[in-house]
């Protein structure tokens, strides 16, 4: 772990805070979220008929700013029409690419919701509105 890691998060944990993803790609992916321009879909970060889950989103957000990730349809039976991404051939999560370039520690963050800690990818799948989403992000991520 390099020191400017263990600066950014490993300290903040010691004083009781919770490390916060970076600033401008957490404002850029609630803005997303909240523009129409995503149709929210459930169970994979992304499939052929154009549907995302939220961390599909912010994928696709890490890759219009340049981070290079492998992309490819997943053609397992049962997972006909979802694509892969980056060089785990992620589903469902954020690859460990998105992860770095958006400053997050987890591949599916936890967030409180209705007093309840859980990832974000429950909230999507159960079908929370992206709208409540991104404000979700703004406030806990």
């Amino acid at each position: 772990m390099s020191q400017e890691v263990k600066e950014r998060f490993v300290g903040r944990f010691k004083n009781g805070e919770r490390p916060k993803m970076n600033e401008e790609v957490r404002e850029l992916w609630a803005k997303a979220l909240e523009s129409n321009e995503f149709e929210q879909g459930r169970y994979a970060l992304n499939k052929q008929d154009a549907k995302f889950c939220c961390l599909g989103v912010l994928t696709v957000l890490a890759e219009r700013a340049g981070v290079h990730l492998a992309k490819r349809e997943d053609e397992r039976t049962g997972n006909f029409g979802m694509f892969r991404y980056g060089l785990a051939g992620q589903t469902g999560y954020l690859p460990g690419e998105v992860l770095a370039w958006a400053g997050l520690l987890t591949e599916d963050p936890y967030v409180t919701y209705k007093g309840t800690s859980e990832p974000l990818t429950a909230l999507n799948d159960r079908g929370v509105q992206f709208k409540t989403i991104a404000t979700i992000i703004r406030e806990q991520l």
